[in-house]
């Protein structure tokens, strides 16, 4: 018969692992059962890829520990060389690559400003912020009342995980489940009064403009997908960025 072809897979997040997190951190009862549902099909799906495997990619040493339990001894796995995957600065993204400068020479303004960039969609977005707001803000706060967390990016919608996003349909209602950014936190009854501003989705110039304003950028995501691509707009606008390992 024919050879078969050797098969490598280039694996960009172990998914199992990451729908266990979100269960362990989802207050929702029946959002943290699914995901819980999702991590044991991920990992039973995932066994079978990896048994038609011949070689697994991963991007990260990290990756490739965290997906051990699911590779076993099915495929060998192989962290990629970094400098196979440099990606060039895309700084001319934001107002044809004036935004680093446009961020260094702005003068700080008389009220403290914080940034946060992302889809308030995506759960390691809206839990990852969550737990900042009922465990880091508070602090913050204390130490400058001042202070002002800037959020830009479309606002949780309440839905929960398998269902669709419900985009311009209809707006969540106050108490239903990931309702707006600060649902179940101490910030849920009065985000402004909290010090929080959640401005929504901005075109590329305007983020620059709003960033330029910023003393630095929060990446409170502990869940994988989000993080990469948020540090790399804070590099990119030269922001100094507070995030978890």
């Amino acid at each position: 018969g024919r050879r078969r072809p050797a098969v490598a897979l280039l694996l960009d997040d172990a998914h199992a692992e990451r729908a266990a997190r979100l269960a362990a951190e989802e207050t929702d009862g029946p959002s943290a059962r699914t995901y819980l549902a999702q991590s044991r099909n991920f990992g039973a799906r995932t066994r079978q890829i990896y048994a038609a495997a011949d070689l697994l990619l991963y991007l990260t040493a990290t990756d490739m520990a965290a997906d051990a339990p699911q590779r076993g001894g099915l495929a060998r796995g192989l962290r990629m060389d970094a400098r196979l995957l440099r990606m060039p600065a895309q700084v001319g993204e934001f107002d044809g690559g004036g935004a680093l400068e446009a961020n260094a020479t702005a003068s700080a303004p008389a009220v403290p400003r914080i940034g946060f960039v992302g889809d308030g969609r995506t759960p390691t977005n809206y839990l990852g912020l969550q737990r900042f707001l009922r465990e880091g803000w508070p602090v913050l706060r204390s130490l400058s009342p001042r202070a002002r967390l800037r959020i830009v990016g479309r606002e949780p919608d309440a839905h929960r995980p398998g269902e669709r996003p419900r985009g311009g349909r209809r707006r969540c209602a106050a108490g239903e489940v990931h309702c707006g950014w600060a649902w179940s936190t101490p910030c849920e009854a009065n985000t402004s009064a909290c010090g929080v501003d959640a401005l929504g989705y901005l075109s590329a110039a305007a983020l620059r403009r709003e960033a330029a304003r910023w003393q630095l950028l929060v990446v409170p995501i502990f869940a994988s997908t989000g993080a990469n691509t948020k540090v790399l707009l804070g590099l990119q606008l030269g922001l100094p960025i507070v995030a978890t390992p």
